[in-house]
């Protein structure tokens, strides 16, 4: 039973996958804003991109050096509108902006997955203003 449900995780995973990568090659959907030479530096994985018409953008700034950029995406509820940001865990470099789209947003809830540390190499920067919230499942 839990082999099964592996298996059809993987595999919506890969279509999910396949789907994006479709999108970006025949240029479905544009991810211009990611691919700037200002903004490719705030993105984890070079593979993994917000699309331009559903990216989600910052207007509060802390010097002028902020830009409205931050490797995340509106995702649609149930009702049709924007319900949930999809985002990677901040980069050491990208808190600031991390922490500017939850102010921004008025984010209430943060639910956060994500494997620390990857054949010795830090996947997600840890920072601990949320630690009076935090469950571990």
């Amino acid at each position: 039973n839990d082999n099964k449900r592996l298996i059809a995780s993987f595999l919506k995973q890969s279509r999910l996958r396949n789907q994006s990568i479709k999108y970006r090659d025949d240029k479905t959907y544009t991810s211009n804003s990611a691919e700037t030479q200002e903004n490719i530096k705030k993105n984890r994985y070079k593979d993994i991109l917000p699309f331009d018409h559903s990216r989600v953008k910052l207007t509060l700034t802390t010097s002028k050096d902020d830009t409205d950029y931050i490797n995340a995406s509106f995702i649609k509820g149930v009702t049709g509108t924007k319900a949930y940001i999809a985002t990677q865990g901040p980069l050491h470099h990208t808190v600031l902006d991390f922490l500017r789209m939850l102010w921004e947003y008025d984010i209430k809830v943060q639910a956060t997955y994500y494997h620390l540390r990857t054949s010795n190499t830090v996947t997600c920067f840890v920072f601990d203003s949320f630690n009076h919230h935090q469950k571990a499942f």
